[in-house]
């Protein structure tokens, strides 16, 4: 049995999350207050994030598109907030490394690096190389991975400052 896993395999993480995952009885209903919610996975986020890249890559033709576009990123970065506040300490770090892997220098004058979206693949192929990590080895390929975007960075043509005394506008 791999550390961190509880028997069949499964993660400790999930057992847990199952766990508080029973519909609250206290109202007389089956459904679960929202302030009682439980907390989704990293993975779970991670995929509603690959599905919404997928949906508007490009642009939001319509605005109601944009404005379902505008809700959707505002719940993600909310269940993203709430994992980072409430989560499993491994879960931050899944959620830091793909911060970092995703992360891209800019090609603005300002230097602002933003984050892309990871196709359906990418995302796959990273989950089945993260997945089995230790929270050590995740920490581990977090330095990698922001190491790699340094020297991503500073290579890029948009580090290029002009020469003195031109003007840029």
């Amino acid at each position: 049995m791999i550390e961190g896993e509880a028997r069949g395999g499964r993660p400790r993480e999930a057992i847990i999350r199952q766990a508080g995952n029973q519909p609250d009885q206290s109202h007389g209903g089956g459904s679960i207050s929202p302030e009682r919610q439980p907390l989704p996975t990293a993975w779970d986020v991670l995929e509603r994030d690959v599905r919404f890249g997928e949906r508007y890559d490009n642009d939001f033709p319509t605005r109601q598109d944009y404005e379902e576009g505008k809700r959707e990123l505002g719940e993600m970065n909310r269940l993203k907030g709430d994992l980072y506040e409430k989560g499993f300490p491994r879960d931050k770090l899944i959620l830091d490394l793909y911060n970092t892997v995703t992360l891209e220098p800019s090609g603005l004058p300002v230097l602002i690096p933003y984050n892309r979206s990871l196709s359906r693949e990418e995302y796959e192929q990273f989950r089945s190389h993260i997945e089995l990590l230790s929270e050590e080895q995740l920490a581990e390929e977090i330095r990698k991975a922001k190491e790699d975007f340094k020297r991503r960075e500073e290579a890029h043509p948009g580090r290029r400052f002009p020469p003195p005394g031109t003007v840029t506008v």
